[in-house]
């Protein structure tokens, strides 16, 4: 039997999960066919089938690599002892990646799916709900350590923050000339004031 090699087989997935992504925000996801994803890819169909029987499971593995992502956002604000420097930092990493790459307009394509097909909210929802539950005890941290303003709730705040990143990346596909820069100032100088232990009840 022949061996797999997993490295050609990794790079191999995300070549065509890059190529898909391509083509379904130049397209959207129901007007890109297989066929032109495969030719994204530069791979033949047999090929790509080989990898992804649908459309479906090429979303389903967007999931996969949005957990991915979520991980790595989530443990770069832990690589700081202030929640609220950790969290603006990652805040710019993240939104600066997405817009480079044009991946809010994915993100679009990836939520209106979501709307549609059951198994794949399923995946998205339980990436939103990791996201959730680790800001929600990052900030009970930073409460303890003094760093947080004791008086926040943060069920709810975790909510608002999450909201404010999905909001800017969508703000930025209404607006051409958005530019995230521009407002990154402002935004760390809200978060800042809002979560800063010292500020009045």
């Amino acid at each position: 039997m022949r061996k797999i090699d997993p490295d050609l087989h990794h790079r191999r997935r995300l070549q065509i999960l890059e190529a898909a992504a391509i083509c379904f925000i130049r397209r959207g996801f129901h007007q890109s066919s297989m066929q032109e994803i495969c030719s994204q890819a530069k791979m033949s169909p047999g090929a790509l089938y080989r990898y992804f029987e649908s459309k479906s499971q090429i979303i389903e593995a967007i999931a996969e690599e949005d957990r991915s992502e979520t991980k790595h956002f989530l443990d770069e604000i832990q690589q700081h002892d202030s929640f609220i420097e950790g969290f603006m930092q990652a805040v710019k990493s993240r939104i600066t990646q997405s817009l480079k790459e044009d991946y809010a307009r994915l993100a679009v394509e990836v939520l209106a799916e979501v709307t549609r097909n059951p198994k794949i909210a399923k995946r998205f929802i339980a990436n939103d709900k990791q996201m959730k539950t680790s800001l929600v005890q990052m900030l009970k941290t930073a409460i303890k350590n003094g760093t947080v303003n004791p008086t926040i709730k943060p069920d709810a705040v975790a909510e608002l923050l999450i909201a404010t990143i999905e909001g800017i990346e969508g703000r930025a596909i209404l607006n051409p000339n958005f530019k995230f820069r521009s407002v990154a100032p402002a935004l760390e100088e809200m978060i800042s004031q809002f979560l800063r232990p010292d500020r009045p009840a």
